[in-house]
């Protein structure tokens, strides 16, 4: 009996009841020790300015044991340890961890400024992502680097979604339309799009090194600012610029590579195609457009390429006359008109930097590219400048100076004779039959 009352007093002196007196395993007492060591954790979750976080997720790390905070930023965690770390996260907001000492804690947690202050620009300013509410695609100028691309419309094809962006032909100065949304209406509908605020018909232009980052506004708010003109949606361009207080960084970079045709189309034989000629021409005018002499002349070059090339024509045909002299010979002008493959090079040269007030950023480009003609002058170059300054003159006034210079000149050989047809595409179109060394 004195056994009992000495145990029972000894649960009394912990906490306990008596009526574990018919647990007569000794692990009752170890448990009820264990017991005692947990108590309820309670602290408040607010923000950096003070105010409370409502619905912020507050876990002992480790363990399955967690809440959210209320209304008020509160929270209660039951059954926990002394010395474990009490866990606090949010959306927009960094983790963060807190040993608990047994006393009610408060934890302030400071913003994500990686996802909350990533500023989208937006109409006439910018805006924070978290309070964007507008259909907007973004797409930073981290896709533009170190890519072998001829402008900045080629870098943005399949960046972003739903902006289409389609070339008139290959041309590295070739128009360039911008669409959203995809067709639009009857007429098709072009995007407008601004850099830095100003409009402009071709981004082709602009170095794609010297772009900070493009926003896409796809819905109809942007009417809202733009009016009309943005019912087919709106392409926001911003260029890069210097950051006060920055260090002055110098960059370069260059970029070497070669295009070729991917593909070229394969002409019929001369003699093929001298007969091809004529039935297409007997099935329309009734009519042989090539005589009977140029294709025996033709067939026996065809037989031995070795034999001349140039005979007297006796019959007459529609490009030479009776007692001149004709050709008969076999050509690939595809394969000679254009080369295996052509040059590009690119070298792009940055300054920018800042002190306490003031802000500057520099940019010199260039660019050159042959063109796949091998007979001729076909290159292109383009050179780009841009220049923009800010200064903090007082708490109130801030002055800005801003820049950009583009020369474009391409040089290829002259596609258009004087009745108004293609000398090349005629050479051969008609010419199969003259051999290249005449």
């Amino acid at each position: 009996m004195s056994n009992l009352k000495l145990l029972g007093a000894l649960l009394l002196t912990v906490g306990g009841t008596t009526q574990l007196l018919y647990a007569e395993q000794p692990s009752v007492i170890i448990n009820s020790n264990i017991v005692q060591q947990k108590s309820t954790c309670s602290g408040v979750v607010k923000d950096a300015s003070g105010e409370s976080v409502i619905g912020a997720s507050v876990l002992v790390k480790g363990t399955t044991i967690g809440t959210i905070t209320d209304f008020d930023g509160n929270f209660e965690l039951p059954n926990v340890e002394k010395g474990a770390v009490i866990q606090v996260s949010f959306v927009g907001y960094l983790t963060k961890e807190v040993v608990w000492k047994g006393t009610p804690i408060s934890v302030v947690l400071e913003d994500d400024t990686k996802t909350l202050e990533e500023v989208v620009v937006v109409g006439y300013g910018t805006q924070k992502k978290v309070n964007l509410t507008g259909s907007v695609a973004m797409a930073e100028s981290d896709v533009l680097e170190n890519r072998p691309i001829a402008n900045l419309a080629q870098g943005l094809q399949g960046v972003i979604p739903n902006l289409n962006i389609s070339f008139a032909n290959g041309n590295p100065n070739a128009e360039t339309s911008i669409n959203v949304r995809g067709l639009t209406s009857l007429n098709g509908g072009s995007a407008l799009v601004l850099v830095d605020g100003v409009e402009t018909n071709d981004i082709s232009l602009i170095n794609p090194q010297d772009i900070e980052s493009i926003s896409v506004l796809k819905d109809a708010s942007s009417a809202a600012v733009y009016g009309a003109r943005a019912a087919f949606g709106v392409v926001l361009i911003t260029t890069k610029k210097g950051k006060t207080g920055e260090k002055i960084t110098f960059n370069y970079n260059n970029n070497f590579s070669w295009s070729t045709p991917s593909r070229l189309p394969h002409s019929l034989p001369a003699d093929q195609w001298l007969r091809a000629m004529n039935t297409e021409s007997k099935n329309t005018s009734g009519t042989q457009y090539w005589s009977d002499e140029l294709i025996a002349a033709v067939d026996a070059y065809m037989q031995d390429p070795t034999r001349p090339t140039a005979w007297e024509n006796t019959q007459g045909n529609k490009f030479t006359a009776n007692g001149e002299w004709a050709y008969a010979g076999n050509t690939d002008w595809m394969d000679i008109f254009y080369k295996n493959a052509a040059f590009m090079q690119q070298h792009n040269a940055s300054l920018r930097g800042g002190s306490e007030k003031t802000a500057y950023y520099a940019s010199l480009g260039y660019k050159g590219q042959d063109g796949l003609l091998a007979f001729g002058t076909d290159t292109y170059k383009r050179i780009n400048m841009s220049f923009n300054f800010t200064s903090k003159v007082t708490n109130w006034l801030e002055i800005g100076f801003r820049t950009k210079y583009n020369r474009s000149e391409i040089n290829e050989p002259n596609s258009n004779h004087y009745t108004s047809e293609d000398p090349y595409y005629e050479v051969y179109r008609q010419r199969k039959r003259i051999n290249l060394r005449y």
